[in-house]
């Protein structure tokens, strides 16, 4: 039965009037959990979920938000983060996330079995189909058809991606999994059922199934070295990425620049998720050791009793057995026990007394709370001025084709910056080829960086001459 290992109401989430924004919720999310790039990070902190989930809200134009329960009948047309804030302790009340204390902040936790049962409905939802069982070697065999072939069997380096994620899901679960047996090890108090749960769970299940495969000399990514040169390789080959993003127009049915921009993506994932396997293999080394530091202390400790005490009570029966050997009648010189003093039921010594009557829970009726125009304005102009400051590759592109002109090359101190936008593009056109997706816009210029330095009011940075290159 699934329900036996999920909560109750998990589904709730997903059957009211909000059903689709929990939806979008749920799935973006996900990779925030279980696909982080901090390889030390296992677990996500609580802000940065609910700045997810606010971001999510942020981003969609029309919110047509219904209350669905007296809590959010109250709070209805509250702020953004309000709602934020009820998606996530619905989320957690209904068992999609769980929370961990790390010292004085909460990490957030999605079960493995829930984690299952979201990416199968993202299979759903994509309507595709994806290869748990696949290894490591299967990614690069992928990998290097896609290299070889790109016409014909690009949309492999798409597989490989999805097996990495699985592979990389994998590792994090290993973890969930020590923790849920710490859990269930604290729980327990008889020391029998402790070794049992450690040497059966732990040891036969993960240690030795998932652990030692981890561990052996032919683990699954001991070919990592040759994926991350076949796509470093790749990163530099314009043509093969130009194949590969035509490939991925065709079969994904997207446009151009979304295209390019999922191949970037993908090359970059994996290429993080295979150079960063030492440090989450560390991790999990770590917490391994925490538990099994955790069931010593909890075996030597748990039937502890006082100091002296099973020597003495065994000391009293075998006193009493040797007594009763020896004389059948020694109970007649003990003292009697004292008669207990015994009550009818209704006398005016009983001991019932009639209930106290109970005052009726005054009413109180909340007020709305009411944002001033103050404050909402002030809440517009953040969002704003966070928008200007936004780093995107195509902007910084208009900004130097806007200065070049019909020039073929420009220097730094020819730029001019006007606004918020101007100075955020001047700052980052020499890091253009290392932002997300600036690659092959970067591709169009030649970016060469001086000795000398120029100051004005604004800036201080060294000199560059940004040149166009010729098609």
């Amino acid at each position: 039965m699934i329900f036996g290992r999920l909560h109750d109401n998990i589904f709730s989430p997903l059957a009211g009037k909000n059903r689709h924004i929990y939806e979008k919720v749920i799935l973006a999310i996900m990779p925030v959990i279980l696909d982080s790039d901090d390889a030390d990070m296992i677990f996500p902190p609580k802000p940065l979920v609910l700045s997810t989930i606010y971001q999510l809200l942020d981003d969609i134009e029309r919110l047509e938000w219904c209350a669905e329960d007296e809590e959010e009948i109250q709070e209805k047309g509250s702020t953004l983060s309000i709602c934020a804030n009820q998606i996530y302790r619905r989320l957690k009340n209904t068992g999609w996330l769980e929370e961990e204390d790390d010292g004085f902040n909460k990490l957030v936790v999605m079960p493995p079995d829930v984690a299952m049962l979201v990416l199968a409905l993202q299979n759903i939802k994509k309507a595709e189909k994806k290869n748990y069982g696949g290894t490591v070697i299967g990614i690069l065999n992928n990998i290097e058809k896609a290299c070889s072939d790109p016409i014909g069997r690009g949309y492999g380096l798409v597989t490989a991606t999805e097996e990495t994620q699985a592979f990389i899901a994998h590792i994090s679960q290993i973890v969930h999994g020590l923790r849920n047996l710490q859990k269930q090890i604290l729980d327990t108090r008889n020391p029998k059922e402790i070794l049992e749960v450690f040497y059966v769970d732990f040891v036969d299940k993960i240690l030795i199934a998932d652990y030692k495969t981890l561990q052996a000399g032919n683990n699954p990514f001991r070919y990592r070295s040759k994926i991350i040169d076949a796509l470093q390789q790749l990163n530099y080959d314009d043509e093969t990425k130009r194949q590969l993003c035509t490939v991925y127009e065709e079969q994904l049915q997207i446009t151009h620049a979304e295209a390019v921009q999922k191949v970037d993506h993908n090359i970059s994932y994996i290429i993080s998720a295979f150079s960063s396997i030492d440090r989450r293999l560390r991790r999990v080394d770590r917490f391994r050791a925490q538990l099994e530091n955790r069931v010593a202390e909890t075996v030597r400790y748990v039937d502890k009793t006082l100091p002296g005490i099973r020597h003495r009570i065994a000391g009293v029966l075998s006193g009493v057995g040797s007594k009763i050997e020896a004389d059948a009648d020694w109970y007649s010189d003990s003292a009697a026990p004292c008669q207990l003093q015994f009550n009818r039921m209704i006398s005016q010594s009983s001991a019932w007394t009639p209930p106290k009557k109970r005052e009726p829970v005054a009413v109180e009726v909340f007020a709305e709370k009411k944002v001033s125009e103050a404050a909402r304005q002030a809440n517009v102009q953040m969002r704003e001025f966070q928008k200007r400051r936004k780093i995107s590759p195509v902007a910084i592109a208009d900004y130097i084709e806007r200065h070049l002109g019909n020039n073929d090359s420009i220097k730094a101190d020819q730029f001019s910056i006007r606004s918020v936008e101007d100075y955020v593009a001047f700052c980052h056109i020499v890091n253009l080829r290392y932002l997300k997706g600036g690659a092959h816009i970067a591709a169009r210029y030649t970016i060469t960086r001086h000795d000398q330095l120029i100051e004005n009011d604004m800036v201080k940075t060294q000199d560059f001459t940004v040149t166009r290159k010729k098609r």
